[in-house]
């Protein structure tokens, strides 16, 4: 109870609340706080020391190959495919996962974009091809084309909103999930992905082609071929039948990106000049892919995954990487 004002927080609920005063906002501030510090407390600083193997003095988790239904690898005991960044307390976390030897490095690979890459090669938009292929950064571009400006017109709010379009359609963003994410109402949260989808055609034909084909298959597959069969599309219940639209808008992309480092990592393995290196593959996270190495072939190794990675597949759109480097995982958030 905070002046009259009475909120019960659960556990999974997100929450951005807005106060005239300036001491409820640092109230609720605090509770985030303490509840980012006691998750990462018993998920991590409390846990992860006791699944230190002996022998090598690594944690070691487990990889499910068909722990989800879009293909992506998953993560157990401990699941180090979620390890926390984006706060100054997460980073900390991170930084305690370091390289074993003081001659090594750590040289992180991670597919650029690769959902949004794959949605243009499905959906063949123009103006999403054309981002690609000149190299812009897709949010600028996103935002320039919707607010149809230049390139150097595009401000920080307006590349944010273009960037939660990006990402959040296809996960069935709705007007209000996007004036909870900004500061617009849902009027015009509407009113933007209206003007989205106005601006890539394509990219809602198919959306509406996908719900058409697993209406009138069941499934919908990837790039590669694998089926996925949406149970929920022959519901009565409207609100089910909608989940299981969604499902199908997205898991064809998902799932094609998760096919794409998985074919990496295979290649990599049977590359004799990756394997000269002597590299060691650690992790794998989702578009990820994390190595240790003699910090002398580090540079080396960077070019063989250069080369490598974005070549798996031919899209129509081109595949690039991002290459870090740091002796523990904090230095590379």
């Amino acid at each position: 109870m905070i002046n009259g004002f009475t909120y019960k927080f659960k556990e999974s609920e997100s929450f951005n609340l807005s106060f005239e005063d300036n001491t409820k906002i640092q109230f609720l501030n605090h509770i985030q706080e303490y509840r980012e510090i006691s998750k990462l407390l018993s998920t991590y600083i409390m846990t992860l020391p006791k699944l230190l193997n002996p022998y090598t003095k690594r944690v070691h988790t487990k990889f499910n190959q068909a722990g989800t239904t879009t293909g992506r690898l998953s993560s157990s005991d401990p699941n180090l495919q979620n390890i926390p960044k984006r706060t100054n307390y997460g980073k900390l976390v991170r930084s305690s996962f370091a390289v074993q030897e003081e001659n090594n490095e750590f040289v992180s690979a991670d597919y650029s974009q690769i959902e949004l890459r794959v949605l243009a090669h499905f959906s063949e938009d123009p103006n999403l091809k054309n981002a690609f292929m000149k190299g812009e950064d897709i949010h600028n571009f996103t935002a320039a084309t919707m607010y149809e400006c230049d390139l150097t017109k595009v401000n920080d709010e307006m590349r944010r909103i273009a960037k939660i379009l990006n990402f959040g359609v296809l996960y069935g963003l709705s007007p209000y999930g996007i004036s909870r994410q900004t500061n617009l109402s849902v009027n015009k949260g509407k009113e933007f992905i209206e003007l989205y989808f106005q601006r890539f055609k394509k990219i809602r034909d198919y959306i509406e082609n996908t719900k058409e084909e697993v209406n009138d298959r069941g499934y919908v597959e990837t790039l590669f071929g694998r089926k996925r069969y949406i149970e929920e599309i022959k519901s009565n219940n409207a609100r089910v039948r909608a989940h299981g639209e969604r499902m199908a808008i997205n898991m064809p992309i998902q799932g094609t990106a998760a096919e794409i480092i998985k074919i990496a990592m295979i290649n990599l393995n049977n590359s004799n000049i990756y394997r000269n290196t002597k590299a060691k593959m650690l992790l794998q996270i989702h578009d990820e892919l994390i190595f240790e190495c003699d910090k002398n072939k580090s540079k080396h190794l960077s070019n063989i995954l250069s080369k490598i990675m974005p070549n798996v597949v031919k899209l129509n759109v081109p595949l690039t990487i991002n290459i870090q480097k740091g002796q523990n995982l904090g230095e590379m958030s």
